[in-house]
């Protein structure tokens, strides 16, 4: 089977709430454009649905950071990450193992409020008045993926 049968096959298989920008892009870009053009976060997204969630697990690994929620929401942030402690300056961070004990300190803390900042980074307002940004700051990887059930927005 050809690669684009099975790629095909397998766009096919998607949920239909999956959400990438690469679909909002029609074909008439030439490859530059289009690569540039692939990730950000999708217009008209204000991750509204995370507000109210709580903060129930952390999962680390080399390269990746998991945030689950209630609610099956969750968070896999594979780049860049802001983190603003209550009067405090932001300290963004490559690695999140780097700022391991802030964010363990906000397990079972709600999110107050979600705001996209601009089209590569949306901020999680915690009760405690912690602020987390996720950052796109990759320009040919996935940065992050937020999953609300069965919707799936990479990032």
């Amino acid at each position: 089977m050809e690669f684009r049968a099975v790629a095909k096959r397998f766009t096919q298989s998607l949920p239909a709430t999956f959400v990438t920008t690469r679909q909002r892009i029609p074909n008439r870009h030439p490859p530059s454009q289009y690569a540039r053009l692939m990730y950000g976060i999708p217009a008209g997204e204000s991750f509204a649905f995370v507000e109210g969630h709580v903060l129930e697990q952390l999962c680390f690994g080399r390269d990746v950071l998991i945030l689950k929620f209630d609610g099956n929401v969750s968070i896999t942030v594979e780049g860049a990450l802001g983190i603003t402690p209550p009067a405090a300056d932001e300290s963004i961070v490559d690695d999140a193992r780097d700022i391991v004990s802030v964010l363990v300190g906000l397990i079972a803390d709600t999110v107050l409020a979600a705001e996209v900042n601009d089209a590569r980074s949306f901020s999680m307002t915690f009760s405690l008045c912690h602020i987390v940004r996720l950052i796109d700051s990759s320009e040919r990887y996935e940065s992050f993926q937020v999953r609300d059930g069965e919707r799936l927005i990479v990032v």
